[in-house]
């Protein structure tokens, strides 16, 4: 069996998501034992415009990013185009950091969201190792009870929807066609106004604006109004007294199940809701087994509605982070709660008692007012801390860097770097004109970042961190501490 030819994209290269490229969206998503609505070439398609989508083919992975936020993120995880593939997705991952990293050299974390729990499987499997954070799940209910509403917890939604039959006897429900569209478009209007003004400063469970949601929301329903014959949906519409009261969309999801993506009723018309789900549902997705209709967007309100329709499954999904190897820490003056913190990188950096803070000495610095203590913090961990002493002499304010250590496992990544230009700030700030430190003969690196911020040797210590142990003292005289004028 001939496999179809898949497009030569690179990690650079990144494609908008057009109507040609269905075929490899859906040989993806068909490697999907339990697909979640998010994971079908038309929601995709569907939000590619409001969430800036786009596409690339890496490592033989179908991988989806997003640019609505700050930078790229991928929206779905990578997707395996065989099951050899599966085999690289570490490598996919990396491509995919690099990426998202040189898109927004800002940001603190890779990030992967609308994971479901076969995907992280599979990623893990894989060897992919993220933190996973729960995203909202997929509320999925019985087919059969969506279109007969029966059992006593659905009690309620049959009186509606038998309310709605009895006031709109002329009730007409049928596929849409394209001289429908004008008259979806104005009840569209009308349902973000209604629903703008009784959500108005109502914010998702993340701090989202519900009012944002719904603006992305009507975009994606706009879009559908356009191509949902060429997305192959399935449509409906909902008429009584010639007036269109509500429409719908859906699609079949996996081999059992269908997805209800788009749902609108003209606001205020008591059942419309409960009417056109179970009728859409009965139409069109008569013999399947399952209908999901996503997730709730954090909102209570949808959570709520979603929820009193008594979902038998919720399906998981969650948002994979890794943190970036040079994401810039957080800095902040450290406090006397910092002192064990500080203390473990002491053990952690340095080899002998004679060269480590002990906690006393670094309480007795944060303590100190001509000191400056600083921490660096990375997903609320201290990962390294620095210290500096000021002096009046005669020629002004002497400044000293006093401390500065960063833990093992974040060395090379910058650390140390943006600890010197902050200490060395502060100095400045204190009116420092010139500045000394003392460092390891043989701590090549440290003596390094010093160079490359203008620091120069001027005197051998020898012995001064022990037996054997020599040290240099080196000294920077400028009027202005300026760490940014070489890399490391």
């Amino acid at each position: 069996m001939t496999s179809q030819p898949r497009p030569a994209t690179t990690a650079g290269l990144l494609r908008p998501v057009t109507l040609g490229d269905r075929h490899l969206f859906d040989a993806a998503f068909a490697r999907l034992h339990d697909p979640i609505s998010d994971a079908t070439f038309a929601a995709c398609y569907l939000w590619a415009e409001t969430l800036a989508f786009s596409w690339a083919v890496i490592e033989d992975h179908l991988c989806v990013f997003s640019a609505a936020g700050d930078g790229l993120c991928l929206i779905l995880p990578p997707l395996a185009l065989s099951l050899e593939a599966e085999g690289r997705a570490v490598a996919c991952i990396d491509a995919c950091a690099d990426l998202m990293e040189r898109s927004s050299p800002a940001s603190g974390a890779i990030r992967i969201e609308y994971v479901s729990d076969e995907l992280l499987d599979r990623l893990r499997a894989g060897g992919v190792e993220l933190s996973a954070e729960p995203m909202y799940p997929d509320y999925v209910y019985p087919a059969r009870a969506m279109i007969d509403l029966t059992g006593g917890p659905l009690k309620g939604k049959r009186k509606l929807r038998s309310g709605f039959l009895r006031d709109h006897s002329d009730v007409v429900a049928r596929e849409l066609t394209p001289a429908d569209i004008a008259a979806c478009e104005t009840l569209l209007d009308h349902w973000k106004h209604r629903a703008d003004a009784t959500h108005e400063g109502e914010l998702s469970e993340h701090g989202a604006e519900s009012s944002a949601l719904r603006d992305h929301d009507d975009r994606c329903t706009r879009t559908a109004l356009r191509e949902w014959r060429a997305l192959g949906l399935e449509s409906m519409g909902v008429w009584a007294g010639g007036r269109l009261l509500g429409f719908t969309f859906g699609e079949r999801l996996g081999d059992r199940g269908a997805s209800v993506l788009i749902e609108k009723v003209e606001p205020g018309v008591r059942g419309a809701a409960q009417f056109i789900f179970s009728e859409f549902c009965r139409q069109c997705f008569a013999g399947c087994e399952t209908i999901n209709v996503g997730d709730d967007w954090g909102l209570p309100a949808l959570r709520y509605t979603k929820t009193s329709y008594r979902p038998t499954r919720l399906i998981s999904k969650s948002v994979l982070t890794r943190p970036r190897a040079d994401a810039r820490p957080l800095l902040r003056a450290a406090s006397a709660g910092d002192a064990p913190a500080i203390r473990e990188i002491e053990l952690r950096a340095f080899d002998t008692d004679d060269e480590r803070f002990t906690r006393a000495q670094v309480r007795r610095l944060i303590a100190n007012p001509r000191a400056t203590v600083l921490v660096a913090e990375r997903d609320v961990r201290v990962i390294g801390w620095a210290a500096t002493l000021t002096r009046r002499v005669s020629g002004g304010v002497s400044g000293r860097v006093y401390a500065i250590a960063v833990a093992p496992d974040c060395a090379g990544r910058g650390v140390g770097r943006v600890l010197l230009t902050s200490a060395l700030a502060a100095l400045e700030s204190a009116g420092a004109r010139r500045v000394s430190l003392e460092v390891r003969a043989d701590n090549d690196a440290a003596i390094a970042l010093y160079r490359s911020f203008g620091f120069a040797s001027c005197e051998r210590l020898d012995g001064y961190y022990g037996v054997g142990r020599d040290g240099v003292r080196m000294r920077l005289v400028t009027a202005g501490c300026d760490g940014g004028r070489a890399a490391r």
